[in-house]
């Protein structure tokens, strides 16, 4: 999830600038969402180094019990995670032992939760160089948002500045909705070129990575869904892999009108099946009640289907052919 998604289907009322407008006065972006999403990544890149700079915690507009702050690890813990890959960029000496991170610190119903941030780039090096300099991390004083609204409005001043400040205080709002559904935060900028604001884990082992990925991956969609206000259109998607589909097709080749699965999830949003290294074919078949997000079937006999194409490397390539066509000539890896 990128700092764009977090701008997913803005009010009007909020934002009535177009894309061409964002473009001509503050460079190109890829999309519009990213575009409306700048003045909360600066935002967010003046708040991170105010952090690391002067030790300072950063309170969230909008959420309650919510802020920026820094988690001391030492003794033995320390030791322990060190070992276990974190903080391996730290001198053991002169840290005396000790291991810091940026944290955001929030609340969920009753309970005090944290999650890390993972910060990349000349950030990384300043917190790391500074740590290794035998620098403590204490707060030292508490800021909001309003501490930094001067300094956005200056670099966005043909912005009104009320549209400013809500801009970025949905951006807090969403990025704290995303981090609550269990979202990580990875951030990290070039002073001369780019600020990069991620949402979702990073590991460095890559099954485990993968793994986070088709999690943090499908509530992404979810919640840009949420986001989108969609009406469900009476459609799930069902995937089958290139193992399910040598046994659908031997189950199908004689079919003329139905189709059968046999256990079998369906979901939603066709895009949760994407994440998957390995190729997926796609049917869309008709749920006309889907409650949640996906619906579990043992057996699935339906006339209502359509194959609609299959993805790979999490790239979609639509359908040239019918399901009955494919239930007929299907062999494992042909396209």
């Amino acid at each position: 999830m990128t700092g764009g998604d977090l701008y997913t289907n803005v009010s009007k009322k909020i934002m009535n600038k177009s894309w061409r407008w964002w473009i001509h006065y503050y460079g190109y972006s890829t999309t519009y969402e990213d575009s409306i999403a700048s003045p909360f990544k600066y935002c967010l890149y003046l708040i991170l180094n105010k952090v690391v700079d002067e030790k300072i915690r950063f309170l969230f507009p909008g959420v309650p019990e919510t802020y920026f702050d820094f988690e001391t690890v030492a003794d033995e813990k320390f030791e322990k995670q060190k070992r276990n890959g974190r903080f391996s960029d730290i001198d053991f000496i002169s840290s005396d032992f000790i291991g810091y991170s940026i944290t955001m610190y929030y609340k969920t119903y009753k309970y005090h939760k944290s999650k890390t941030v993972y910060v990349g780039g000349d950030l990384k090096k300043k917190f790391i160089e500074k740590i290794n300099n035998g620098e403590k991390f204490y707060t030292t004083k508490q800021l909001t948002l309003n501490d930094f609204l001067p300094e956005v409005y200056s670099k966005f001043h043909k912005v009104p500045k009320a549209v400013l400040k809500e801009l970025i205080k949905m951006g807090f709002r969403r990025m704290y909705t995303a981090v609550k559904a269990g979202c990580s935060i990875s951030i990290q900028y070039n002073m001369e070129k780019r600020f990069i604001f991620h949402i979702g884990g990073v590991y460095t082992d890559p099954e485990k990575h993968i793994e986070h990925y088709s999690r943090t991956w499908s509530r992404k969609l979810r919640k840009i869904y949420y986001w989108n206000n969609k009406d469900y259109d009476g459609f799930g998607y069902i995937g089958l892999s290139e193992e399910l589909m040598k046994d659908w097709s031997d189950a199908n080749k004689s079919a003329r009108v139905r189709t059968k699965f046999n256990r079998v999830m369906a979901y939603k949003i066709q895009e949760e099946l994407y994440y998957k290294n390995k190729k997926v074919y796609i049917f869309r078949i008709k749920i006309r009640k889907f409650k949640g997000w996906t619906a579990w079937f043992d057996k699935l006999l339906t006339h209502d289907v359509k194959y609609v194409g299959y993805s790979l490397d999490r790239k979609f390539y639509p359908a040239t052919i019918t399901w009955l066509q494919l239930a007929k000539t299907y062999e494992k890896g042909s396209n």
